[in-house]
């Protein structure tokens, strides 16, 4: 009974490329004699320590002359779970697309890795040297899986240092911002102070036509009680027009009552808070008052009126 499959090609045994989670042990090029369809059989090893799960083949196709036919031929395993020292691939064969195949190279272009790692070549796989063995490979291997790790160590803390850095520069212009709106509510608060400030500058002074006109019919009356004897001095201001007071005296000591004075007024000076008149009897008698008033619901009120030799103790004066 005829054979069903012919060996038509044997790869070189041990195949590797450097750093390779993967060693090609053997490989071979058969025929199908019933359905004469050319297959590459392949038998690989894991190497690594994590699991493979992927593995993307690259085959180069020759005919008897050694020309190459066509184009590189792609091949992938997927969905596997190939672990470390195990083998794969010897019972899965390749059916490669050509007819008349005489030879082939095959290179490992990639593996997918647990964890989702992938490595990558584009390197020639050729026969391991004589001299180098699998614990070689594996060894390799784990100073490259450390390297790696270091290098992952050293990209995290330098992911970790950028965003310090980055928090201490946003820290830094959250700072800058804070200072920043305080200056500008302090310079808001100093113009708006400034702008209260000339605003009551700019503000119209009472007139003295305006004051007098709220003077009139008002009065003032003070009392002074004098510590030392049983004095009960008693003086009264009325405002009858723009020019003209009349002072009224009373006093319990010198039993004078309600003593009217004519007499006539000005001003010395007046401000926005407070005037200082003189006043003058028809007997030559000269008096200097100071008047303090406020404007409410725009009519000016006495507060106070007040002789400058009287601010003491013992002189007690009111508005009415």
């Amino acid at each position: 009974m005829a054979e069903r499959y012919s060996r038509i090609y044997t790869l070189p045994g041990n195949l590797y490329s450097e750093s390779a989670p993967i060693l090609i042990v053997a490989g071979a090029l058969l025929k199908d004699n019933q359905t004469g369809k050319m297959l590459a059989q392949l038998k690989m090893q894991n190497l690594d320590e994590r699991i493979v799960t992927g593995i993307s083949l690259n085959f180069v196709l020759f005919n008897a002359e050694g020309e190459q036919i066509g184009e590189p031929f792609a091949y992938q395993f997927s969905r596997i779970s190939l672990e470390e020292n195990s083998f794969f691939g010897q019972k899965e064969p390749i059916i490669l697309p050509a007819g008349e195949i005489y030879s082939y190279q095959v290179s490992i272009q990639n593996v997918i890795l647990s964890g989702g790692k992938v490595w990558e070549t584009k390197n020639t796989w050729k026969p391991l040297l004589a001299d180098t063995s699998i614990a070689d490979i594996k060894q390799k291997l784990a100073d490259l899986r450390q390297k790696e790790a270091e290098e992952i160590a050293k990209e995290l803390e330098e992911i970790q240092r950028l965003e310090e850095e980055k928090e201490r520069k946003a820290k830094i212009k959250r700072t800058e911002k804070k200072k920043a709106r305080k200056k500008t509510f302090a310079i808001i608060c100093t113009v708006i102070a400034l702008l209260v400030v000339l605003l009551v500058l700019l503000m119209p002074k009472p007139e003295k036509s305006e004051l007098l006109s709220e003077l009139v019919n008002s009065s003032w009356q003070h009392h002074s009680y004098y510590k030392d004897i049983d004095w009960d001095y008693k003086e009264t201001i009325k405002f009858v027009d723009d020019e003209n007071i009349i002072l009224v005296i009373d006093s319990s000591k010198s039993q004078v009552k309600h003593s009217e004075t004519p007499c006539s007024w000005k001003f010395n000076t007046i401000s926005s808070e407070k005037a200082k008149i003189t006043v003058k009897s028809n007997s030559g008698t000269t008096y200097r008052f100071t008047i303090f008033f406020q404007c409410e619901n725009g009519e000016y009120k006495i507060s106070k009126i007040v002789q400058p030799q009287q601010y003491s103790d013992d002189v007690y004066y009111r508005v009415r």
